[in-house]
């Protein structure tokens, strides 16, 4: 048989054909790809905001329940104030009633108060003890810092108890406790007269004044410092009282007291 045989010129026709094909198909590919990508991204955007507004939805509900119940809490306030200054007043008017009716039945007489010559409260001086505070049944370790000749031990808390006695009944006496914050850490303090103390970089300072007298005739505590041992070696806590008035409101020279600080471990 005879075989069929293709021209130059249809070879070139068939060849053209087949690439316009290929790329035919090429595009449609692509535009098919496209389109699939643009839905997508449409459906993505849809789903961001749909999010997005419930987010937003959720934060201004949120938002209009906190201030609801600001302003519900608000009139509770008012109202329970209200209530409070009713009583209030009722009870002020309650008092102002009762004191004129007392004004009107008696006069009060007047009263020494207890003042001797001086006008200085009598015999009802506080009357502060020594105190011994409690040492520690254990050790925190077995390194020792010796502090004022006293063996005391690392990581315990130690007490220093500043003891006084004098000739008279003061009515005010003040002073200073220092300790080197190398070796110890501040705790506490305790007044055992009713003062007042405030420590301050490495210093305790302290101070009482009370009209009706402290009485240390006896001997008795100041008051006590608390602190925390923090490393080996040896230190020195040391007292100083500046001023001690009688109740007269004359100094009280130091050289007749006697004053001692004593630590416990």
């Amino acid at each position: 048989m005879k075989k069929n045989k293709f021209s130059l010129k249809e070879k070139i026709v068939l060849t053209v054909l087949v690439v316009l094909m290929i790329a035919a198909a090429v595009v449609g590919a692509v535009l098919i790809v496209g389109n699939t990508n643009r839905a997508n991204e449409r459906l993505m955007n849809t789903e961001h905001t749909t999010i997005a507004s419930a987010f937003e939805t959720e934060m201004e509900t949120a938002s209009d329940k906190d201030s609801t119940e600001r302003k519900a809490d608000g009139i509770n306030e008012k109202t329970t104030s209200a209530k409070e200054d009713g009583a209030k007043t009722s009870d002020s008017e309650q008092n102002n009633n009762t004191t004129k009716t007392k004004s009107t039945v008696s006069k009060p007489t007047k009263s020494s108060g207890g003042k001797g010559n001086n006008g200085k409260p009598a015999n009802n001086a506080a009357k502060p003890d020594k105190v011994v505070p409690a040492t520690n049944p254990t050790h925190a370790s077995d390194k020792v810092c010796t502090i004022n000749g006293k063996k005391c031990y690392v990581g315990d808390t130690v007490t220093a108890a500043i003891n006084l006695k004098t000739p008279v009944i003061l009515e005010n006496y003040q002073g200073y406790t220092e300790y080197d914050r190398n070796y110890l850490e501040y705790v506490s303090a305790k007044m055992t007269s009713g003062g007042i103390y405030n420590e301050k970089d490495g210093i305790i300072y302290y101070n009482a004044s009370i009209l009706s007298g402290i009485d240390f005739t006896s001997k008795g505590t100041i008051y006590t410092v608390s602190f925390k041992v923090k490393k080996e070696g040896s230190t020195e806590v040391k007292n100083t009282i500046k001023v001690l008035t009688d109740r007269n409101d004359k100094a009280v020279k130091l050289s007749d007291c006697k004053e001692e600080l004593e630590i416990y471990d």
